[in-house]
């Protein structure tokens, strides 16, 4: 009998030159960004969305749970994703629905919707954070490799407490609903600066 194959994720080093390179580092790098800070965003304006939806505190943290129950286990599933489908193909993929998502969230009040709507988003980020992570460290070159970790952990960490800031304030002005949009406009720059049809990583 064969030996079963696994799929895993290709991590060969494909530093790109000039403004394309560029492009593509600052693409991981917002994905990075967009990924930490829409999280923290929509859990700082978790009681202005309960409001919204008329929900209780109890009702409103399986709001938080669904979410977070689907993107752990979407990062798990992730490798074998990007295996079929490539880095960036699935980065910009999963951008792309959690922009969408964004848009339908922040014109509803229905809970179960919402409910619904935010463990796909939490699929969808899942399906961003590795893939970016991946993108990050094999398009940079050699020469500045050494600077992906550190830039990587700053980025993950500032972005939470941005995010933590523009919820709150995007709240405290716009109501919870606007909490959605920082997120998707975000989602839209960091789509617009990734070449989808690229060669596939």
């Amino acid at each position: 009998i064969a030996p079963q194959r696994f799929a895993v994720p290709d991590v060969t080093p494909r530093p790109q030159p000039g403004l394309r390179g560029a492009a593509i580092v600052m693409s991981a790098v917002l994905a990075i960004l967009v990924d930490q800070t829409s999280t923290a965003i929509v859990n700082t304006g978790l009681p202005y969305l309960q409001g919204i939806t008329a929900t209780s505190p109890d009702e409103g943290s399986w709001i938080l749970t669904a979410f977070n129950a689907a993107y752990y286990a979407s990062i798990l599933f992730s490798p074998s994703m990007m295996a079929r489908v490539g880095r960036k193909r699935l980065m910009v993929g999963a951008l792309a629905g959690f922009s969408a998502t964004s848009l339908i969230l922040a014109a509803t009040s229905e809970y179960h919707l919402f409910l619904v709507l935010r463990f796909v988003q939490g699929a969808l980020l899942g399906c961003v954070f590795v893939p970016a992570a991946l993108l990050l460290f094999t398009s940079l070159p050699m020469r500045a490799l050494k600077y992906a970790p550190p830039a990587f952990v700053l980025v993950s960490l500032s972005g939470s407490t941005f995010g933590t800031v523009i919820g709150g304030f995007f709240a405290d002005e716009y109501g919870g609903s606007s909490v959605f949009i920082p997120g998707c406009v975000a989602t839209l720059v960091t789509v617009r600066l990734t070449n989808p049809h690229g060669v596939r990583q």
